[in-house]
């Protein structure tokens, strides 16, 4: 199976990864409301962000371990995230992080190139392969090519991939990254408020890994062993 018989033309692709993430973000914020990690409410949200990236990596693992078909399972995705919209709380206000010009110029720049189709070598090789294998076959089974050593690597972090392919968008696991580096922010941002400290972002934004590597690469993991480090 080709990727372009996958992933929809643009800016319908684009839109598409960004309609996901939007998804994902009212969930955790609905989430907030019934379960609460820290007594900060934008620090909650936050945490319960990355909780529910965590929950739909896990059963789509779990999916895809016993078999599906994609074009139920993309009914039942979309119908998920139509429910999901209509139960939005609005009861949440914008949190606003007093960032330099210079320093949203930086994040901007960043989050167009996570909208760049994935071409480093490992995205290629398995992160984006691997759950393209997994819609053909709509199911996790051993590859034909037994040199394909890296598939043995496909698991929860190559899920996101495969919820954006679903829907049409390959470029879903690099924004997924990039709201990495927003997260960390609003922690960071939240601390140094309450420690009544300095703190210089652009330093900060610039020493991240996400920076240091591709802004294109797709590999989900990062996203949550990012958290863990810091």
């Amino acid at each position: 199976m080709n990727i372009d018989d996958i992933i929809l033309i643009q800016p319908i692709n684009l839109i598409s990864g960004l309609f996901i993430v939007s998804s994902i973000i009212i969930f955790s914020l609905n989430l907030s409301t019934i379960n609460s990690f820290h007594s900060q409410k934008y620090l909650n949200i936050t945490l319960n962000y990355i909780l529910s990236i965590i929950i739909f990596s896990t059963l789509l693992l779990i999916i895809s371990l016993f078999g599906f078909h994609i074009n139920i399972l993309r009914n039942i995705i979309i119908f998920f995230l139509i429910i999901n919209l209509l139960f939005y709380y609005k009861n949440f206000h914008l949190f606003q992080i007093k960032l330099s010009k210079l320093n949203i110029f930086i994040l901007v720049i960043f989050f167009c190139l996570s909208l760049l189709p994935p071409l480093d070598a490992d995205s290629l090789d398995y992160h984006l392969s691997g759950p393209i294998h997994l819609i053909e076959f709509e199911k996790f089974i051993k590859p034909k090519d037994f040199y394909w050593l890296h598939f043995r690597l496909v698991g929860s972090g190559e899920m996101m991939t495969f919820l954006g392919l679903i829907l049409g968008s390959d470029v879903f696991g690099q924004i997924i990254q990039f709201s990495g580096i927003i997260i960390i922010l609003i922690n960071f941002y939240y601390l140094t408020s309450k420690l009544n400290v300095k703190f210089n972002y652009l330093i900060f934004i610039l020493s991240l890994p996400a920076i240091k590597e591709r802004p294109s690469n797709s590999f989900i993991n990062k996203f949550i062993l990012r958290h863990t480090y810091y």
